[in-house]
């Protein structure tokens, strides 16, 4: 159902899937919205989405933490979209710091930075039928593996627009792909 958020700030709340805001099925818009210090005992310690559309100003989801989706985690039910946000300094024990997404995902104008995590510290998209339509800046993040930007995983595909720089894995700091998963860059800049 519809959603509006004027000024609201999500602190310091636990539960085992979307630990800031659970939001299934919402449609809305956010001004001044802030999810943080949140932690998830198992995914989206920040956000956990479900065929949700949340796009405003001064949305922030940061210093969350999860062992997977420790900012946002995208469900592989449906497709969601955020816009206007800024997902940064979340933690993921496992994968996906910023962003963990098994389903369709838009980001549209955000900013992923200084995320980390094992395998794809800012943005981590898998699965078949998974697509992910990126425009923003992807910096700063920190794998200690795979991915430090992006890492797209089994058959996942990504659209990006922007530039990834900054970010730091053993390997793909930038970007990593993986089995037979795909990425189509556009006006990007990778540094």
């Amino acid at each position: 159902g519809p959603l509006t958020v004027d000024s609201v700030t999500l602190r310091t709340n636990e539960a085992a899937e979307g630990a800031g805001l659970y939001a299934s099925e919402a449609v809305g818009t956010v001004d001044t919205f802030v999810v943080v210090d949140n932690v998830a005992s198992d995914r989206g310690g920040g956000l956990f989405v479900r065929d949700t559309a949340l796009h405003g100003v001064g949305f922030e989801v940061a210093r969350n933490d999860a062992p997977i989706g420790a900012g946002v985690y995208g469900s592989s039910t449906g497709s969601s979209s955020l816009g206007g946000v800024r997902i940064a300094e979340n933690a993921a024990h496992d994968t996906g710091g910023g962003v963990l997404t098994l389903g369709g995902l838009t980001l549209v104008d955000a900013e992923v930075s200084d995320n980390t995590a094992q395998r794809g510290a800012g943005v981590y998209a898998e699965g078949a039928g998974t697509l992910v339509d990126l425009s923003g800046l992807v910096d700063g993040n920190a794998g200690v593996t795979f991915g430090g930007g992006l890492y797209a995983n089994v058959g996942a595909h990504v659209d990006f627009t922007g530039d990834i720089v900054g970010n730091q894995a053993e390997r793909g700091a930038g970007v990593y792909v993986n089995q037979a998963a795909s990425v189509a860059f556009v006006a990007t800049s990778i540094r």
